[in-house]
């Protein structure tokens, strides 16, 4: 079986959430530097020797790679978060591929699963989607932003899959 993709829906989904993350840091951001501001102009008027010019150029550069740090990771990560997530579906295990800086493979061997779950939260539920988490005896692992539909099928499959393996083992 090949590789699948989760649904395209999580570049919004993720975008829509990290844009939240981007105001609250940039209101932040905005805060200090008003803080940074006044501080500063506070210490000029009493020492007279600090330059107000370059008190400035670090304040605006902290604002603007504030800015530029949380508009590349809301904007420009989530699409190659996008295209790093995969899984696939083997007659044995799942296989897990994600990461953007740090890649991770996650094996998920049928004979090991104890139980799964279906997690919808708030935006999963507004965009449709769902979270499948696999449970094993030592951990656990997520499949991500699947399309609630294919999720329900897909749970399906696994448990299937997971009791003709389990037949197998017992015929043995």
């Amino acid at each position: 079986m090949e590789y699948k993709n989760i649904s395209k829906k999580s570049i919004l989904e993720w975008i829509i959430l990290r844009s939240i993350l981007v105001i609250i840091t940039l209101i932040t951001a905005l805060l200090a530097t008003g803080l940074l501001i006044n501080y500063y102009d506070d210490m000029v008027n009493e020492i007279g020797k600090i330059s107000t010019v370059i008190i400035d150029i670090v304040v605006y550069f902290y604002v603007y790679a504030t800015l530029v740090i949380t508009l590349i990771y809301a904007y420009i990560f989530p699409r190659i978060q996008y295209s790093n997530y995969k899984y696939k579906i083997t007659d044995k295990m799942i296989e897990i591929k994600r990461g953007v800086v740090f890649k991770k493979t996650e094996y998920v061997p049928f004979v090991r699963m104890q139980h799964i779950e279906v997690f919808r939260g708030i935006t999963d539920r507004m965009f449709k989607m769902s979270t499948i988490i696999i449970f094993t005896a030592g951990s656990s692992a997520r499949i991500t932003n699947i399309q609630m539909d294919e999720a329900d099928i897909l749970i399906e499959d696994l448990k299937k899959l997971v009791s003709n393996l389990k037949a197998e083992y017992d015929n043995e």
